[in-house]
C-alpha cells in the first residue's frame, strides 16, 4: 500500500514538529493530483526519524534538479518532506509558497525561480 497525503498529515501532526503543505498541490488551482505532496517540516534539533518511519533519503537527487541547498528532503509514497533546521528557514520557505500561491505559479521553472529568490536571493 502507497503511503499518502492523508497519512503524512496525521503523522506530521504526532510528530510534533510545525509543517505546512508547499508545491503544486498547494500553490496551484485548481491543484494538480497527479503530482508528489510537499511538506516543509521544521526539525530544530535533527531528532526526526523519518527514514525509521519509512522515509527514503531523496537529498542528493533533489541537488540535480534544484541545486545547492541547505535542507534535507525525503520521500515515501507519494509524500516528499523537506525538512529545515531553522525558523529563518521555515519562514522563508513559508513566504516563498505563499508568494507562489497568490501568483498562482503553475509553470515548474517558475516556482523554482520565485523560491531560489525567495530562499537565497538568487534572482
Amino acid at each position: 500500500m502507497e503511503y499518502t497525503e492523508q497519512e503524512a498529515w496525521v503523522d506530521l501532526g504526532n510528530l510534533g514538529f510545525p509543517f505546512f503543505r508547499t508545491g503544486s498541490r498547494e500553490i496551484c488551482s485548481p491543484p494538480p493530483m497527479d503530482t508528489d505532496a510537499d511538506f516543509v517540516v521544521l526539525d530544530l534539533k535533527g531528532n526526526g526519524t523519518y527514514e525509521k518511519n519509512g522515509f527514503t533519503l531523496t537529498t542528493k537527487e533533489d541537488l540535480e534538479e534544484y541545486g545547492n541547498s541547505d535542507f534535507y528532503t525525503y520521500r515515501r509514497g507519494e509524500v516528499n518532506l523537506i525538512v529545515v533546521s531553522t525558523w529563518d528557514q521555515f519562514k522563508a520557505w513559508r513566504a516563498a509558497t505563499a508568494s507562489a500561491k497568490q501568483m498562482n505559479l503553475k509553470d515548474k521553472s517558475k516556482r523554482i525561480a520565485l523560491f531560489q529568490g525567495i530562499l537565497y536571493g538568487n534572482w
